[in-house]
């Protein structure tokens, strides 16, 4: 999902970073509800690059939900949204260690 990106904080072992980061766009990409036995698994919005101004903290409360839910190595310390003037969305996360880090 290129309108997801991740920013990992220096706590973060770096020789987990790609591993982390192909889960979480993995997760990302999935659309909530589609994967049996999983129905958790994804993200609610189903095109991310859309987004209604009004949504973002129903946003940002799904991907900690997720975060925290699937991949317990990080946790999210910050969501940023930057609206594009041709209505695209981009979504930065800021990830620190989160409680099953290897810090």
């Amino acid at each position: 999902m290129e309108n997801l990106l991740f920013d990992f904080s220096e706590e973060i072992d770096s020789n987990e970073v790609e591993d982390i980061r192909r889960n979480l766009n993995n997760l990302f990409k999935i659309s909530e509800g589609t994967i049996p036995l999983i129905r958790g698994l994804g993200l609610s919005i189903s095109n991310v690059s859309k987004i209604p101004v009004d949504l973002e903290n129903d946003i940002v409360t799904d991907i900690v939900a997720k975060v925290d839910t699937y991949e317990p190595r990080v946790s999210v310390s910050n969501v940023e949204f930057e609206h594009t003037q041709d209505g695209e969305t981009k979504i930065k996360v800021y990830l620190e260690g989160g409680e099953n880090s290897g810090t």
